[in-house]
């Protein structure tokens, strides 16, 4: 997951190589959509899953809304975004405030997909 944020705070602009890249962190093959695409594959074209997740994965880096969904659930969270001319800042905290995720980009939706991996990645450790 490091490498991901890595690569989003490097970003200047999204991309749906990006947006694939944070669906393969998810439990994506368990969805009913996944599994009708394996199905339709079988009918001769190769199964390829990177196809799947580039042609299917949710707008993260250009969505605010597909960004929010990546946020955390918690009753007690608190998400603090300022824009400024040169780019976003987002603050991601839940709970005690010990996990959190702050995090600076270009753009909104990437600044807060970067915020939600961080605050994610400290609930993991």
């Amino acid at each position: 997951m490091s490498d991901l944020i890595a690569r989003l705070e490097a970003a200047t602009e999204g991309s749906r190589e990006l947006d694939a890249d944070i669906l393969a962190l998810s439990d994506y093959r368990s969805t009913k959509a996944y599994r009708g695409w394996i199905m339709m594959q079988a009918k001769g074209a190769a199964r390829d899953d990177r196809t799947y997740l580039l042609r299917f994965a949710p707008h993260y880096t250009t969505s605010l809304d597909a960004a929010m969904t990546m946020v955390p659930e918690a009753d007690d969270r608190c998400l603090e975004i300022t824009i400024y001319c040169t780019g976003t800042e987002v603050d991601l905290a839940y709970g005690n405030y010990l996990q959190s995720g702050l995090s600076w980009a270009k753009t909104t939706p990437i600044a807060l997909c970067i915020a939600a991996l961080k605050a994610r990645e400290a609930t993991n450790d």
